[in-house]
């Protein structure tokens, strides 16, 4: 699951600019920094966020999309330990 709430730190680009205007952040200029709640990021965003495992609640380090796609396809969030937990419960 993801670890709410969190945010990290982007930088404003012409790539980014509508999206995060769009949000509701207030437009500095190209290259200042912004503080972005994970929530708002990109659905294909490859930024590093925090995750919890739900099978031992170990605190994990997952991308954006890859932890998106997971819960969207209701599929559990797992740490490299607990990996044969989930293929076996896949498999069933």
């Amino acid at each position: 699951m993801l670890i709410l709430p969190q945010f990290i730190i982007k930088t404003w680009t012409n790539n980014n600019k509508k999206y995060y205007e769009s949000k509701g952040y207030k437009y500095t200029k190209i290259g200042d920094t912004i503080k972005i709640d994970i929530l708002d990021l990109n659905l294909g965003s490859h930024d590093i966020i925090k995750c919890e495992c739900d099978y031992c609640n170990k605190e994990i380090n997952k991308e954006y999309r890859d932890a998106i796609n997971t819960i969207n396809n209701n599929k559990k969030i797992c740490c490299a330990k607990c990996q044969p937990l989930k293929n076996k419960e896949v498999l069933i």
